[in-house]
C-alpha cells in the first residue's frame, strides 16, 4: 500500500523556507529597480550624493578622552553590475574640509603626523563587489585604502540596511579599525593608540531623481 502520510515532508525536504526567500526576493526586486536593473540596461555608474554623505574619524590616546573629527566632503560614484545588480563603491574623503571641535587638534590632525594633507589630501577607498544580499544583511567586506599615498587592503564592517533602498531612503554604513603604522603613522607611539577609527555614511543620487534635472 502506498504511504502518503509522508509525502508532505518529503515535498518539503530541503526547501528554502518560505518568509526568508520571499525578503531576499523583495529585497532584490526593489533594489534591483531602484538601480534601473534590467537585464537590458547596461551598467550604469550612479553618482555619490555629496549633501548627504560624510565620513567620521577618532583616535583614543592613552589616558585622555578620543580625538575626534568629522570629513563633511566625500566625493565619488557606485557602479552597479548589468546582471547580478552587485555594487562597487569608489569614494574619496578630502581632508582638507575636515572639521574638529579645537584648532590646535585640526592643525596636528592635517599635519605631517597624521593625515599630512599637504602631501596628499584625499583618503580613498574602493571597495571590492558588493552583491545584493550583503547589502541586505551587512557583514565584513573588503578593498582597497589609500591614505597619505600608501594602498593597503582593509577589511570593513558594513551595517546591515535599515530600508529596501540601501543608499536612497537609508545609508549605507561601513566602518572599521584601520592601523596608523601600516600607513606611515608610527609617531607618539608612547601615547596614541595605533588604532584609528573610520566610519563612512554612503548615500548615492536617486536614478529617476537625476535623469529628471534640467
Amino acid at each position: 500500500m502506498h504511504d502518503h502520510a509522508n509525502e508532505p515532508a518529503a515535498a518539503n525536504a530541503g526547501r528554502t523556507p518560505v518568509s526568508g526567500r520571499w525578503r531576499t526576493a523583495c529585497f532584490t526586486v526593489v533594489f534591483g529597480l531602484t538601480l534601473g536593473y534590467m537585464p537590458s540596461v547596461r551598467a550604469q555608474d550612479f553618482a555619490i550624493d555629496s549633501d548627504r554623505t560624510h565620513a567620521t574619524f577618532w583616535v583614543r590616546p592613552l589616558w585622555l578622552k578620543r580625538i575626534e573629527g568629522v570629513f563633511p566632503v566625500v566625493e565619488g560614484a557606485a557602479r552597479r553590475d548589468r546582471l547580478s545588480g552587485a555594487l562597487v563603491v569608489d569614494l574619496q574623503i578630502d581632508t582638507r574640509a575636515l572639521q574638529m571641535d579645537r584648532a590646535q587638534a585640526l592643525v596636528w590632525a592635517q599635519g605631517p603626523e597624521f593625515f599630512d594633507t599637504q602631501s596628499d589630501p584625499w583618503i580613498r577607498f574602493r571597495s571590492n563587489t558588493l552583491s545584493i544580499e550583503r547589502l541586505a544583511e551587512g557583514g565584513p567586506i573588503s578593498g582597497q585604502l589609500t591614505l597619505r599615498g600608501i594602498t593597503r587592503g582593509v577589511s570593513l564592517d558594513l551595517a546591515p540596511s535599515r530600508c529596501e533602498r540601501p543608499g536612497i531612503d537609508c545609508p549605507v554604513e561601513v566602518s572599521g579599525e584601520l592601523s596608523r603604522s601600516s600607513f606611515g603613522m608610527d609617531t607618539r607611539r608612547l601615547v596614541l593608540g595605533d588604532a584609528v577609527h573610520l566610519s563612512i555614511a554612503v548615500y548615492l543620487s536617486d536614478a529617476d531623481t537625476a535623469n529628471t534635472q534640467p
